[in-house]
Order: structure tokens, then sequence, then C-alpha cells
């Protein structure tokens, strides 16, 4: 892996508190400011220095804030991939902004990939991968969608997952996201 930077904000555990893809936050990565938290990664670490070299990762709810903001935002992130999606409460919200820019989102290209572990309890009356998964197939927006065998919900062990050729699911993520900035230089 080449060197990148890593920027993990946290939103509040109570789904009714502040979340990373709320109004504020969302101008915090998506605006041309230079307070922008995007803006601050370049100037400090010269790193992201296109749009198409900043990507989203979530995990959980910051799954759903990684797919919200690559839906909403396709131009401004270069992929997304959202772990352990289950916010069901949000499906909805995703669903039709994925629809009102599926035009934007085709057009950029963005690169998106979701996983979920079959273990997942959290997911054990949810439907939202799966749903949201087969939702894109109908839009017909790319995807990359996969289940984890026997991983739980935590995010070290969705990491920590080894792919039957040895590869931890966490290095497949990163370099998934590594690969479209390799593209976009």
């Amino acid at each position: 892996m080449e060197p990148f930077v890593l920027i993990a904000p946290q939103g509040s555990s109570d789904r009714r508190g502040v979340q990373w893809y709320e109004d504020d936050n969302v101008w915090m990565l998506t605006s041309s400011s230079e307070d922008e938290l995007r803006a601050y990664a370049r100037n400090r670490f010269r790193a992201g220095l296109t749009a198409a070299t900043v990507s989203l990762h979530g995990q959980s709810r910051g799954a759903t804030g990684a797919l919200f903001l690559a839906f909403w935002f396709p131009h401004r992130f270069g992929s997304a991939v959202a772990n352990s999606f289950v916010s069901d409460y949000a499906l909805a919200r995703l669903e039709q902004v994925a629809a009102r820019n599926r035009a934007r989102i085709l057009a950029t290209g963005i690169p998106i990939r979701m996983t979920i572990g079959e273990a997942d309890l959290a997911s054990r009356d949810r439907v939202g991968s799966p749903r949201l998964h087969a939702y894109l197939d109908t839009l017909g927006v790319p995807h990359q969608y996969e289940t984890l065998p026997g991983v739980p919900h935590t995010f070290a062990e969705v990491w920590k997952y080894r792919h039957t050729d040895g590869v931890q699911a966490g290095l497949r993520d990163l370099q998934f996201h590594q690969a479209t900035w390799r593209r976009q230089r």
C-alpha cells in the first residue's frame, strides 16, 4: 500500500444524535471552503489533492454515512466502501438519494463496495445491505457486494476476516480504494 491519510469521524451512538452525514458534517466533507476537512488534509498532508483520491469508508452507522455521501456527492469522492450497513431507518432515504442522483453516480463511475457478515446479529431483523444491493442492481448502479461467512457486526471481525486467498477483508477494502486513486492520477 502506498501512504495515505485516514480520517475517522465518529457520530453519536444514539441514532437521534449527531451523525457525520448530517448537514453541518456534510458541509465539512463536501464544501469548497478552506475550513473543510478535505482541504485540511490537502494542505497539511498533501493528501487527497483531487476528489478522485479521497475515499469514503464506514462501518455500521458509518456505512450509512459513506453511502449517503457517495450517492449524494459522487463527484467529490473517488470510491466508497460500506461495511455492515444495517441501518434500516436510513434505507428509504438512501434509495431516494441513489435514484435521484443515478445519472450523476453513473457519470462519475464512483466505485462502491458493500460487505456484510453472515453472522451479523445486528442484521438479524434488518434488511439494509441485501435490500440496498438489490435496489442498486435495479437502478443499474455498478457496485460490489459481498457477504463474509461467519463474520459478526464488529469492525475488528469484519476487518480481519481472511478471504480464501489469504487477504484480510480490511486490506482488500483499502486496495479497492487505492486502485481508484491510481486510475485517477
